[in-house]
């Protein structure tokens, strides 16, 4: 690893502790590990991945890659249904990007690793933030602890960082953002699509809104965090002026595209919220996404 992503000092042990605070964490370092294993295990057993899936060498072990070295893993998470309702989760087009199937089995560049994405799938975490009180622990931040254990795993079974992508959208955006800022050096970089976890902001409850100050607050301390963020326009869960602090980190990227239309592309099936679902993302920004993962992993 580069000598100027080794930082350390008063910075990092500020957003540590930022972090720590709004993460759920174990007591003891023993027990982090046990939970994050079996957290870990769970989430994998509803997971897959999108074809072609990679070889792996034993079929009940998504993570056990037949050739490791020649996989470069990017891992899905997509949105949230409300607090106490489970997420859907799958490999179809309803929930996955379009622009996620023209990446998996690719190499970005001749006779480098392929691409696996892995859909993450966390379905039985449910949130705990009861707005009428502000308090509890959102279900935003247990599925960040389910990516940082995810993180955690990969880490110990020797996938280098520069191989690992986190991709996300609205509450799976916002969760891969809080797991890469909560594991520096870990990762290559964060693709995130509309970021967002507090709902509608026309109708969006006090509480809601200052969970979101907070956080959004603890992640624009981020000491590294590599990020390809994309906005859309009319987009009622979000602005790209709500992600202002974020753009001023220097590895971020934040791009507000038009969600009617990009280029000469019009987006059909009009819901600004899940532009990056519409042919008109992948055609206009696989390129751009695709060059961004390049110039990551060469950063990492």
């Amino acid at each position: 690893m580069k000598s100027g992503r080794r930082r350390s000092g008063v910075r990092h042990a500020l957003l540590t502790g930022l972090l720590l605070a709004l993460l759920p964490v174990a007591p003891t370092p023993r027990t982090q590990a046990q939970d994050g294993a079996s957290l870990v295990g769970k989430a994998l057993s509803a997971s897959d991945y999108l074809a072609p899936a990679p070889a792996l060498r034993r079929p009940a072990d998504l993570l056990s890659w037949s050739t490791p070295e020649q996989t470069l893993l990017l891992v899905y998470s997509g949105g949230s249904e409300e607090e106490r309702l489970p997420d859907p989760c799958g490999v179809d087009r309803r929930t996955t990007p379009a622009f996620l199937s023209d990446l998996a089995g690719d190499s970005l560049a001749p006779g480098g690793p392929r691409v696996a994405v892995l859909v993450y799938c966390t379905p039985f975490i449910l949130g705990g933030f009861d707005q009428t009180r502000g308090q509890g622990e959102p279900k935003v931040a247990r599925r960040a602890q389910a990516l940082v254990a995810l993180l955690d795993r990969l880490g110990r079974d020797g996938l280098p960082g520069r191989r690992i992508f986190l991709v996300g959208q609205s509450a799976g955006a916002w969760a891969s953002l809080e797991a890469a800022a909560a594991r520096p050096g870990q990762l290559a970089g964060v693709i995130a699509l509309a970021p967002a976890f507090a709902g509608p902001k026309d109708s969006r409850d006090a509480s809601w809104q200052r969970l979101f100050e907070t956080r959004r607050a603890a992640l624009a301390q981020a000491e590294d965090l590599q990020a390809l963020i994309f906005t859309f326009t009319d987009d009622r869960f979000g602005a790209a002026e709500d992600l202002d602090p974020l753009a001023a980190l220097p590895g971020v990227t934040l791009l507000n595209l038009p969600s009617r239309r990009i280029g000469a592309r019009d987006c059909r099936g009009y819901h600004p919220h899940r532009t990056a679902f519409y042919d008109c993302f992948r055609r206009s920004q696989l390129t751009r996404i695709k060059d961004f993962m390049v110039q990551a992993g060469q950063k990492y």
